[in-house]
């Protein structure tokens, strides 16, 4: 798991420096997140924050169904995308 971590911090260490989501960074009326090919966050903005309630460092590393996709139907949606 620390290299996933590690990946996704680099990762979003690097598209942090990107000047479209330096805009995305700057505009919280819109929620914004990336996902690696595992579903993993790998970007979530201050917009993200606002919507579903998790901080940026909380939502990093985590899988797509485990933060907005509600339980009773992750499990169904996501045996899809494997």
């Amino acid at each position: 798991m620390d290299s996933i971590n590690k990946k996704n911090q680099l990762t979003h260490a690097l598209m942090i420096n990107d000047s479209l989501h330096q805009l995305f960074n700057e505009v919280s009326s819109v929620a914004v997140q990336g996902y690696d090919e595992n579903r993993r966050v790998i970007y979530w903005n201050k917009g993200s924050e606002i919507l579903y309630g998790y901080k940026t460092a909380e939502a990093l590393g985590q899988t797509l169904e485990s933060l907005i996709i509600p339980k009773t139907y992750a499990r169904c949606c996501c045996s899809r995308c494997k």
